[in-house]
């Protein structure tokens, strides 16, 4: 190895650390559309070992609707001295049967800038309903949010002590919202017509792939 590719070795190593060599910890950053359902999910998230473990989840609610939310993540995501173990995401809803109006240039924006996002269509109350079963057909967002009262006994947004947020109902989410995404592509139905869907697992994927490596570099 040369001087030259010795010392940016050494760079890129010194840029995972902090103050006196301690490794930094990575940070999820999770932009998101709703100002209750979706940080009480991830709060509940924090106590699932396997998919944060190791890892620090901030929520940021910089607006209900998809533009700001997205406009919001690439600038922090550009601001940040971290980039290199951060990760910035765009969580939001399309919306049933009306999506909302600025959907598409958000996801343009999205995929301009290489933002992930994780976008439930209709809506969150959708992927909170796959922790517990298979949801086939066409959802409008009220229908959604009804089902999901009838699920665990909310009576607003707020999740309860039934809503089932632990590792294997995760995973079981996960499992369904791919069978989902494969559903779609074999039928050919595209966004934002894939409805239902979300891509919350992505979120979940990306987080556990991180928390596995952290753990693994412990050992």
């Amino acid at each position: 190895m040369s001087a030259r590719d010795h010392h940016r070795s050494r760079e890129r190593g010194l840029r995972r650390l902090g103050v006196a060599g301690t490794p930094r910890i990575p940070v999820f950053h999770v932009f998101v559309e709703g100002s209750v359902t979706e940080p009480e999910y991830v709060e509940r998230l924090r106590e699932v070992s396997d998919v944060a473990g190791g890892i620090t989840i901030k929520v940021h609610h910089p607006g209900n609707s998809p533009r700001p939310i997205v406009n919001a993540a690439v600038a922090a995501r550009d601001a940040s001295a971290d980039g290199d173990i951060h990760q910035f995401w765009a969580v939001f809803d399309v919306e049933a049967p009306d999506p909302h109006g600025d959907l598409s240039d958000a996801m343009s924006l999205a995929r301009h800038h290489d933002l992930p996002t994780a976008v439930s269509n209709p809506c969150v109350e959708l992927w909170l309903l796959l922790h517990t079963g298979d949801q086939d057909g066409y959802l409008d967002s009220t229908t959604a949010e009804s089902r999901r009262r009838a699920m665990d006994g909310s009576k607003d947004k707020h999740l309860t002590e039934r809503t089932p947020v632990s590792s294997e109902s995760v995973s079981r989410a996960c499992a369904r919202s791919r069978r989902l995404r494969q559903r779609h592509k074999d039928n050919g139905t595209v966004f934002p017509d894939d409805n239902p869907s979300s891509g919350m697992d992505l979120l979940i994927s990306a987080m556990r792939e991180v928390s596995a490596t952290r753990r693994a570099s412990r050992r």
